[in-house]
């Protein structure tokens, strides 16, 4: 998902024989090298630099070995799965919802570990005064390179509280007619 093929090309900056070069070979250590490329993989992003081998060797069988620090950084950024658009209930004693805790219904796809999380307005806010009325829920997440993506999810506020009367039934009322008006 995020390895890096370090090639021999990459770091070699001009090796030369007088008689001409017929191996060059890429390692992470001088024990154990490769003909033409290493892999770098996400273990490799939090230990930077990492020391690269290259040994050159020429048709006599002469070899000469040289190391470079690689630092390998991450910039691509994380990739954020906001859930889908969904529906908070209206509590009973007002018609507002509260803001759910949608980071864990999220997926994240990263090279690195995810240094922050953020999710605004965050959850257990109240929010709304009527029904459906809706807000969106912005999620945003940032790697330890500092990398980030956001998405955001609609939440749409449904009151299922019937109405109340406060004084049902209320007593009897009483209308007085004006005279000769009601037969």
């Amino acid at each position: 998902m995020c390895d890096y093929t370090l090639e021999i090309d990459d770091i070699d900056a001009g090796a030369f024989d007088n008689c001409g070069i017929v191996l060059r070979e890429i390692g992470r250590d001088t024990m154990s090298y490769a003909d033409t490329a290493i892999v770098l993989t996400n273990d490799d992003l939090l230990v930077t630099p990492i020391t690269i081998f290259l040994r050159v060797t020429d048709a006599a069988g002469n070899q000469s070995e040289c190391t470079v620090e690689v630092n390998l950084e991450d910039r691509i950024e994380p990739d954020i799965i906001c859930p889908p658009a969904d529906t908070v209930y209206a509590a009973e004693t007002f018609c507002s919802g509260k803001i759910p805790d949608l980071m864990g219904e999220t997926r994240i796809d990263n090279c690195l570990p995810i240094d922050t999380v953020i999710q605004s307005p965050p959850r257990d806010v109240l929010w709304g005064q009527r029904h459906l009325d809706s807000i969106d829920v912005v999620l945003t997440i940032i790697d330890i390179d500092g990398n980030r993506d956001s998405c955001a999810t609609r939440l749409t506020l449904i009151d299922t509280v019937p109405p109340e009367f406060l004084n049902c039934p209320r007593p009897d009322i009483r209308v007085n007619t004006l005279p000769g008006m009601c037969a």
